[in-house]
């Protein structure tokens, strides 16, 4: 729920917004949100933001987003991605899909609007309007992808018919975010990246660990637009349990509220132990509007999590399997993996996390691509660019490393950048920065 599909702080922002604010119900007011990407089928896009994602599990379902009416909590539009077989027989791709769309006019709760033939994402697609039910209709448009000779990847937009104009432009834009890719040669680089990440995971012993901490404690600056919009001190320490990495974070989220999120993970070396804290704080006008909390622990090959929020508390207990275990990255030790890796080797290393939310295993992807300059403030700098993907299905953070490894900037697709900043700085911004790490 927190922290396992976050990088630093930015994932618990979308989980917030979702959580904390309904769509806006009309189509027309829809804004794209953070990029989806499923490896597996070969495809990703940005779909509205703060809509609530179902992973569907039919034969022609993948996923859904459901837009929400913010005044009645109602779902009142609906996108979709799906899959359809093709042509067999070598037939024509337009013939198969316009004698689907013939038997759908057949239909009496169908009315087939229009059909087309168009181009996306450089494959023959096809855009087919309908009208929808029986006593109420709704007004959807689907296209058609022809991704291979045998497969169509589906993408549709589900909604009022009076909203018509507004579906068909927020599935334009949508549509326009799509990229495919091949799922064979995405696979065998997954396979590859799990073998390297297990590999490095075997070297990290408690002198690997001590040679990467970082005596000192870090501040970042958070912007989106060119303006400061929040912080982050982080602190590290090596004994007692092995790893300790402190965080606390302030974020000014859009609609002015403001979010402190503070995290405590530990871990051993051998990863045989962790454990972890954190909590989420939501104010606006001086009140809380939402307070989230969870703590965690791993050992062995079980994990173990409670999860408070609203009120209400609920366990989560999750055996590790044999094979996830020899990926398993813990949560402190995830935040050191730009110091872990050959920064002088371009490769990619795969991990196995903790998600909370699924109370099930992410792949974690963090990507090694070479030197490159990056300019801070007013100096320029040499640094090692990186990527780092929380989850299979979310789209990379851009890294610039330094020397060691540290993160000089992150920037991510939601629009905020995070930068190595000093203390001075956050304090010139955020008076009250050192009084609420502290915790007052």
């Amino acid at each position: 729920m927190l922290s396992g599909r976050t990088w630093m702080i930015v994932g618990v922002v979308g989980a917030v917004l979702v959580r904390g604010a309904s769509g806006a119900g009309l189509a027309g007011d829809f804004e794209l949100g953070p990029r989806y990407v499923d490896p597996v089928n070969g495809f990703s896009l940005r779909p509205p933001a703060r809509a609530e994602r179902s992973r569907e599990f039919s034969l022609s379902r993948l996923v859904r987003w459901s837009v929400r009416d913010k005044k009645t909590a109602a779902i009142a539009w609906t996108v979709t991605v799906g899959k359809e077989p093709g042509p067999k027989d070598g037939a024509a791709p337009e013939a198969h899909v316009k004698q689907i769309v013939d038997a759908l006019g057949k239909r009496g709760d169908v009315k087939v609007d229009s059909f087309a033939p168009l181009e996306l994402a450089g494959k023959k697609a096809f855009y087919l309007r309908t009208q929808r039910g029986r006593k109420t209709r709704r007004w959807q448009g689907e296209i058609w992808i022809h991704t291979d000779a045998d497969r169509f990847l589906t993408l549709a937009v589900n909604g009022p018919l009076g909203e018509a104009d507004a579906l068909e432009s927020a599935l334009r834009e949508i549509a326009s975010t799509l990229r495919l890719t091949d799922p064979a040669s995405l696979a065998a680089a997954r396979k590859e990246g799990l073998q390297r990440g297990a590999a490095l995971l075997k070297t990290i012993v408690t002198g690997k660990l001590a040679a990467a901490v970082d005596r000192q404690p870090r501040w970042y600056l958070y912007r989106r637009g060119g303006k400061d919009i929040g912080f982050l001190h982080a602190a590290e320490k090596l004994g007692g349990p092995g790893l300790t990495v402190r965080t606390f974070a302030r974020l000014t989220l859009q609609g002015g509220q403001v979010l402190h999120l503070r995290r405590e993970m530990s871990c051993s070396a051998d990863r045989g132990t962790e454990r972890w804290a954190e909590s989420v704080v939501v104010r606006k006008d001086g009140k809380t509007v939402r307070q989230m909390s969870e703590t965690g622990s791993k050992r062995g090959l079980a994990i173990e999590c409670k999860v408070t929020a609203d009120g209400k508390t609920a366990t989560r207990n999750k055996p590790v399997p044999a094979v996830t275990n020899a990926h398993y990255l813990p949560r402190a030790m995830a935040l050191l993996l730009g110091r872990l890796v050959d920064r002088a080797q371009p490769s990619a290393y795969a991990f196995a996390t903790y998600t909370t939310a699924a109370n099930d295993f992410d792949m974690r992807t963090f990507t090694v691509i070479g030197p490159q300059q990056v300019t801070l403030g007013a100096r320029t700098v040499q640094a090692v660019r990186a990527s780092d993907q929380v989850a299979a299905d979310a789209e990379a953070a851009a890294l610039h490393l330094d020397a060691a490894g540290r993160v000089l900037r992150m920037r991510t697709d939601t629009g905020i950048v995070m930068e190595q900043s000093t203390r001075s700085a956050v304090l010139r911004r955020f008076p009250d920065a050192e009084t609420l790490v502290r915790g007052k």
